[in-house]
């Protein structure tokens, strides 16, 4: 299961075998790098920098469809 990938992200008491647990995990995932995203332009508002930075972020070609109950699609995605 998708617990087994990333066991410190999704709550030690959520189950892992419940409805949807793959997509609870990525929403976990996805709520903690806002979190900490947050943190990184707040530090760099209060240093004066934030005006002079570019922030990229990139991405792979999609996410897993072979996991059982897994919380990505890659829907129209080819090639």
């Amino acid at each position: 299961t998708c617990q087994a990938q990333t066991p410190r992200i999704l709550s030690p008491t959520a189950k892992s075998d419940a409805p949807f647990a793959c997509r609870k995990q990525y929403h976990a995932m996805v709520n903690l790098l806002d979190d900490i995203l947050k943190s990184l332009v707040e530090e760099l508002e209060q240093r004066g920098l934030w005006n002079d930075t570019l922030l990229v972020f990139t991405s792979d070609n999609g996410g897993p469809t072979m996991l059982e109950e897994s919380g990505s699609t890659n829907f129209d995605l080819r090639g």
